[in-house]
């Protein structure tokens, strides 16, 4: 597993993160909280998140292609690896959360399953010796504080705002495809039929979700729908650059 986001460093004043509807803003290191930040940060923002005990060093900047779920199963998966197992709440308490987080971005959330996780993050959190357990529900718990609508969305709606939980998402080929063949070149499954100058399609029952196809399109002609709901469309080389 790899954190997507954007990495930002402090060390010049005019340093911006423009191009990107920033949401949140990470401390470097797997237990680190979720802050909330504003829609465009700069160095002064990041140096004041310092300053109330963030990292001095790198932070993790998500924008809204980022699913906060996700997110929070990541830094979950790693805190279970590491757990020692010596506290009963730090070694099986993790495993019951990662297993909520993995039934909610498989599509198979159940109603109870967020109050569940914010009992088992307050559990964990008190009574764990050491600081990985104390320290572990953090992003959960942060993501659920600021983000608590895409919990739901996945509970409720069986849907992934973001268009990142591939049991969640189909992706689709719009009027725009001028037929370049990109996507039929870079698909691994041979989910896309290669026919130069012509629309393609996506064969949904052999793609992977992979987001190979959106990423090389130029076109904005790919786009990742959930729950019936446009979540984006491939950006065209000026939108990437910018």
């Amino acid at each position: 597993m790899s954190l997507p986001g954007r990495r930002a460093t402090l060390e010049d004043d005019d340093v911006t993160l423009a191009g990107l509807a920033d949401r949140d803003l990470l401390a470097e290191g797997q237990i680190g909280p979720g802050i909330e930040l504003a829609r465009r940060p700069n160095a002064s923002l990041l140096k004041a998140v310092a300053d109330e005990g963030g990292t001095p060093g790198g932070l993790v900047v998500l924008d809204d292609r980022d699913c906060m779920v996700e997110i929070a199963r990541f830094f979950l998966h790693f805190t279970c690896n590491e757990s020692c197992g010596k506290c009963t709440f730090c070694r099986i308490g993790t495993k019951r959360m990662l297993e909520i987080l993995d039934r909610l971005c498989a599509g198979e959330g159940r109603t109870e399953d967020l109050a569940n996780l914010a009992e088992l993050a307050d559990r964990v959190s008190r009574t764990s010796l050491c600081g990985l357990g104390q320290t572990a529900p953090n992003p959960v718990l942060t993501s659920l504080r600021y983000f608590r609508e895409e919990f739901e969305a996945h509970v409720r709606e069986r849907r992934c705002a973001a268009g990142r939980c591939a049991s969640l998402t189909d992706y689709r080929i719009n009027t725009a495809c001028i037929g370049c063949t990109l996507c039929a070149q870079v698909c691994p499954v041979g989910a896309i039929d290669y026919r130069p100058h012509e629309r393609h399609a996506i064969d949904l029952d052999r793609c992977t979700r992979c987001n190979m196809c959106f990423e090389v399109c130029e076109d904005a002609a790919v786009e990742v729908v959930s729950a019936g709901r446009l979540c984006a469309t491939s950006p065209r080389p000026a939108e990437k650059a910018g």
